[in-house]
Parts: C-alpha cells; sequence; structure tokens
C-alpha cells in the first residue's frame, strides 16, 4: 500500500510546479511586448537624436544658401559644387546639383510656398511633393 503522505507531498509538488509554469506562462507575453515597446522606443530615441543632429546642421547650411546667394554671378552653371569667399573671408565649398542652375540651388530648397524642400546627399535637391494649402 501506499503511504498517504507520500502522495501528498507528490501532489503540493505537483501543484506547486504547476503554478509556476501557469506564473511563466502569463508571464512571458508581458516580458515579450515590454521587450518589443523598449525596441520600439530606442528605435524611436535615435531618430530623435538623428532629427536633432540634423537641425544643428541648419544653421551651416542656411549660411552656404545666403552666400550662394549673395555670389551668384560667380557661380558657373552645371557645376557639382563651387568654392567661394565667405562673409568672413575664408574660403568655403558648397556642393551644387549640377542639374538645377545656381539660383534655384539655395532659396527653392530653403523657401517657398508651400514647397517642402531638402538638402539630400550634400547637394541641394527639390522634391516634387507640396503640402496641402
Amino acid at each position: 500500500m501506499e503511504d498517504p503522505s507520500l502522495r501528498t507531498a507528490l501532489s503540493e509538488e505537483l501543484r506547486a510546479r504547476w503554478q509556476e509554469e501557469e506564473k511563466e506562462a502569463l508571464r512571458k507575453p508581458l516580458l515579450d511586448a515590454l521587450a518589443r515597446e523598449v525596441r520600439t522606443l530606442r528605435a524611436r530615441l535615435a531618430d530623435y537624436e538623428k532629427a536633432l543632429a540634423r537641425l544643428e546642421e541648419a544653421e551651416a547650411l542656411r549660411q552656404k544658401a545666403d552666400l550662394l546667394l549673395a555670389r551668384l554671378k560667380e557661380v558657373p552653371k552645371g557645376q557639382a559644387k563651387v568654392v567661394l569667399k565667405g562673409f568672413d573671408g575664408h574660403p568655403v565649398e558648397i556642393p551644387l546639383d549640377p542639374a538645377l542652375p545656381p539660383r534655384k540651388t539655395p532659396r527653392s530648397s530653403m523657401k517657398g510656398p508651400g514647397a517642402w524642400r531638402s538638402w539630400r546627399k550634400g547637394l541641394w535637391t527639390s522634391s516634387p511633393r507640396r503640402r496641402p494649402g
């Protein structure tokens, strides 16, 4: 015959193990969801850091655009880059899009009613998209 106390101890051990497995089964989806959220937030933070770095470049780009407009007559057409005497007297190299006339390079990229322009790959380029309005 079996000892009833042995059976009870075994039952308690199985019950405890089952409860742990049940807790783990509930915990795993939550931990997975938290891990996904952490990855999402880290990616978002990296995007924000990149955007902040681009904002810091904006002033230098604006200065190059102003210099290019001020010295527009010195810029030959069809060039990939031009070196102009800066406002401080030092030479400044400005990359250009050879497909665009020099006069369209900076201002059309920086301004324009409803136009969205951007600086990509070191060249001034214009985007065909327009903002609604």
